[in-house]
């Protein structure tokens, strides 16, 4: 079930890179930014990715998000053409 409102909404940006709060960030800068986000106990168990102006929705962004939405435990979502859709995730279990 898509949720009707979301914690966090992220744009995605040209180079792979992400707009949040209107400032852009790369993959890793993100992770860290996000990790701030819970550590202050803000809302973190919901985030948007969606298209920005300029720049659609591509796999790399993508990559990122869904690593880590495992990493720091949260449902990931992307909104493309209209519709968004849970990005599912897998993880292995090391031996």
């Amino acid at each position: 079930d898509v949720p009707t409102t979301f914690d966090v909404t992220i744009l995605a940006e040209k180079d792979g890179q992400f707009d949040y709060g209107d400032v852009p960030f790369t993959g890793q800068d993100l992770r860290s930014a996000l990790n701030y986000r819970k550590e202050e106990g803000l809302p973190m168990d919901t985030v948007l990715l969606k298209r920005s102006e300029k720049q659609s929705v591509k796999d790399a962004h993508v990559v990122w998000i869904a690593r880590l939405s495992v990493d720091l435990k949260f449902k990931a979502y992307v909104g493309e053409d209209g519709e968004i859709n849970e990005i599912q995730t897998t993880t292995k279990k090391s031996d």
